[in-house]
């Protein structure tokens, strides 16, 4: 209800100015809820987007606390199943270049992800985009501080080549993100038409 549109239904009859300032306060109360409700949705909108990258960071952050006798039991059962899954395709890989494989690809796997979600969030957000300054300084950062907690738990090392499969990654998931986002608009600008 706007104020007009009381100002207008009231104007007919004689009311004083004391119940005027009262359906006015309702009405700017009344207004202030919905306006409210209309940012707090695109507030938790915005939010639930972030979720993803910063879940992601996290996940590699924690990944990165484990101790290295308890990583290197994770890997060796992803590596125990894939053994087992080249094995029936008939395909034979040494164990110690698989193991390898394994945590280089987790790494990139991870920062893949990570590089892919932080543009989907921040393009299709409600809001006006982040400074890309500030995302590219974030996905540079992140990788390092993730390979520096490594250094305070038990039995791991920081890998500088780590740093860089993880940049790769960040690289290779903005890359896909860039790619869909130029299929997405090209997609929407010819529905339009």
């Amino acid at each position: 209800m706007s104020t007009e549109y009381i100002t207008n239904t009231f104007s007919h009859r004689k009311i004083s100015s004391h119940s005027a300032l009262i359906v006015t306060t309702i009405n700017l109360v009344i207004n202030f809820q919905i306006n409210y409700n209309i940012c707090m949705k695109k507030f938790k909108k915005r939010k639930a987007l972030w979720l993803l990258p910063i879940s992601i960071t996290l996940f590699a952050f924690l990944n990165s606390a484990i101790p290295g006798q308890q990583s290197t039991q994770i890997s060796s059962s992803v590596m125990k199943t894939l053994i087992q899954f080249l094995e029936s395709l008939s395909i034979s890989i040494p164990a110690a270049q698989l193991h390898f494989f394994i945590r280089k690809a987790a790494h990139f796997s991870e920062y893949t992800a990570l590089g892919f979600t932080m543009f989907f969030a921040d393009y299709f957000q409600e809001y006006k985009p982040l400074n890309k300054k500030i995302i590219l300084l974030f996905l540079i950062i992140t990788p390092i501080i993730d390979e520096g907690i490594q250094l305070f738990s038990f039995g791991r090392s920081a890998q500088v080549s780590d740093v860089m499969i993880d940049w790769a990654g960040i690289i290779f998931g903005s890359l896909i993100f860039y790619c869909l986002y130029q299929l997405y608009l090209k997609k929407k600008k010819s529905s339009v038409n």
